[in-house]
């Protein structure tokens, strides 16, 4: 019998959370990505805006007769979206040539066959934007999402995937070195405004593409507000992503991340982005210049 109990109040307890959580505000607040957030009272702060909202719902009742529970479909969607598994596909790309491939680098032909692929089978492309949104907010997205990403900001990106993105309609992410911009071989400040202002946008590799966890916390602050800034400049936006050269960071470059207020950060583990990982350490599956179509369409389902 104790065991029953315990049981039963066990389950009251936790469908009493539920509903408290599922009555809230659809837009849950990112904590985790500010842990200054944590002085707040936050019993506090949700008994206010529970007492706020049930006092306006009853304005509109007649005296003396209670107001049944609704359950916001939406809302619920959202909540179970929070405390899902979150595995999302975002693929590293970095040379897209019209030349010989190599390792880094993936001809033009065999770019637009794999754009071709995700269009033909069904997969949604999505940007960093959305993928934010889901992580914190639990705005849903498709089960086949992909996002599609550029680290470097090599010339031949906008020459060759740049015109493919557009034939597609798709959206991508492209990580530029600052202090490359306007260099030999990668690209100036106009093509980065044109491919910002027509679905590629433009993020934040650092300023000089160093080994972040081999710097120090002053070094490490520099390439991150730095690269930030200059971006901010050339672009007339909010810089909110970034990738870490090579996928090396310690706990200094997280704190560092959070206090820019970049939203999240890109590492290079080849396997699905998973939330439960955190919000500055996404995973990321490479496309390689030997990488067929059999092979990329493995790279595709990787768990």
């Amino acid at each position: 019998m104790k065991l029953r109990r315990r049981f039963f109040e066990s389950f009251i307890y936790i469908f009493m959370i539920i509903t408290l959580v599922i009555n809230m505000p659809t837009s849950i607040s990112t904590w985790d990505n500010h842990p200054e957030s944590e002085d707040i009272n936050v019993n506090q702060s949700l008994g206010s805006k529970i007492e706020q909202q049930n006092s306006e719902t009853n304005k509109n009742n007649e005296p003396g007769k209670s107001t049944p529970t609704r359950y916001d479909k939406q809302k619920m969607d959202n909540f179970r979206s929070l405390f899902s598994s979150g595995k999302v596909t975002i693929l590293m790309y970095h040379n897209i040539t019209d030349g010989k491939e190599d390792y880094m680098s993936v001809h033009k032909d065999k770019f637009r066959e794999q754009m071709k692929f995700i269009k033909d089978n069904g997969y949604n492309v999505i940007s960093l934007d959305d993928l934010y949104a889901y992580y914190t907010e639990g705005t849903p997205i498709d089960d086949k999402s992909i996002i599609i990403t550029f680290d470097d900001g090599y010339w031949n990106n906008y020459m060759n995937a740049y015109p493919v993105l557009k034939e597609f309609g798709f959206k991508a992410t492209l990580f530029m070195i600052t202090s490359m911009i306007d260099q030999k071989l990668y690209l100036n400040k106009d093509r980065l405004r044109e491919m910002d202002a027509n679905g590629v946008s433009i993020q934040s590799h650092t300023v000089s593409h160093l080994e972040l966890n081999k710097m120090s916390y002053d070094q490490q602050f520099y390439e991150l507000s730095e690269s930030k800034k200059i971006l901010e400049d050339i672009l007339g936006k909010e810089i909110k992503y970034i990738s870490f050269p090579y996928g090396q960071f310690n706990k200094d470059t997280i704190m560092i991340t959070r206090k820019l207020n970049y939203n999240l950060a890109m590492g290079t583990v080849p396997a699905k982005a998973i939330r439960r990982n955190g919000l500055y350490n996404l995973n990321r599956i490479a496309v390689f210049g030997n990488t067929n179509i059999k092979q990329f369409e493995e790279l595709l389902n990787k768990k």
